[in-house]
């Protein structure tokens, strides 16, 4: 009778084990989707990436991706909902150099309270003059080494931490 009821314990904690580290896997996937889902449009969204326009910047050609400005005031500005963070989670958004303007991110070092961080990191480029939003199609071929001249784009490296709340 002892040996069944040890093994009906086993049996329960083996179950409660293997709940939780499900709901665990379940949390981590959640955040990696919407963590990678807003660094994706963090680099993309036409409301947040530079403009590509022809040489005398008269004529918008398209939205260059992975191109951010170094001051995205304005409309430009960055906010949890151009990235596609839900309400119930919350950011931070780190980058080299001048610190990016957001709405609704963290700024400074994040809490120690929080648990459960998905942080995810993208290449950008960035014009080397701070008031600058668009990037020539010159300036590109320039950076891309098709055409002779010094290269109007920095690099640098964004890193995003997504948590829920």
């Amino acid at each position: 009778m002892v040996a069944v009821t040890a093994a009906i314990g086993l049996l329960l904690h083996s179950i409660e084990v293997n709940a939780y580290s499900q709901k665990e896997q379940q949390l981590q996937d959640e955040l990696k989707q919407v963590a990678e889902t807003a660094a994706d449009l963090l680099v993309s969204n036409p409301d947040i990436v530079c403009e590509l326009m022809n040489n005398s910047e008269s004529v918008h050609i398209a939205y260059l991706e992975n191109c951010i400005p170094k001051i995205n005031a304005g409309p430009r500005r960055i906010n949890k909902a151009k990235m596609g963070i839900p309400d119930g989670f919350g950011c931070k958004i780190d980058k080299e150099g001048p610190e990016l303007q957001t709405d609704g991110c963290e700024k400074g070092p994040l809490s120690d309270d929080i648990e459960n961080i998905y942080s995810t990191t993208r290449q950008i480029v960035s014009p080397t003059q701070s008031n600058k939003k668009t990037v020539t199609k010159e300036q590109l071929e320039i950076c891309m080494g098709n055409v002779s001249g010094t290269c109007d784009l920095i690099e640098d490296t964004v890193t995003l931490w997504v948590w829920k709340t």
